[in-house]
């Protein structure tokens, strides 16, 4: 637990319930996709998604609490969907609300054709933030102890 909320606490913060915000407003299509599911990958895929919504709002909300967990729960959430890989057959993407991906198409460098590595840059952001909020905390929680 810590103390007060510093500048990349509130960031994240705001950044994980918004995200989280939007993934319930779009929750539609999850709920359509899990009455509709033809296949058992589509019926996972649409559970590993809703799982994903709730743990990233659940970590958000222990940031709020000011419980250091909650920043390795966002940290762990939005590191699992930092990558994701698409191929002419299969897509292997986790989304949790909002989506700006950087691609990388691999057909030019290793000749596969139809295949590309896609980057989420929301979730790189919010990793980032994780991160840096985890190091500052340890470092004031440090300093507490020695004085």
């Amino acid at each position: 637990m810590f103390n007060k909320h510093n500048i990349f606490t509130t960031l994240l913060f705001i950044c994980v319930l918004a995200n989280g915000a939007l993934a319930l407003f779009s929750s539609q299509n999850i709920i359509s996709g899990l009455i509709n599911f033809s296949t058992w990958e589509e019926t996972v895929y649409w559970l590993v998604s809703i799982v994903a919504i709730c743990v990233s709002i659940y970590g958000g909300i222990l940031v709020f609490q000011k419980k250091r967990v909650g920043l390795a729960v966002c940290l762990g959430v939005y590191a699992i969907q930092l990558f994701g890989g698409i191929t002419t057959s299969y897509n292997y993407i986790i989304i949790v609300g909002l989506y700006v991906s950087w691609s990388l198409d691999l057909g030019i460098l290793f000749n596969l054709e139809g295949s590309s590595v896609d980057m989420n840059l929301v979730a790189l952001i919010i990793v980032i933030l994780s991160g840096i909020s985890l190091s500052t905390i340890s470092k004031i929680q440090q300093r507490e102890n020695c004085t």
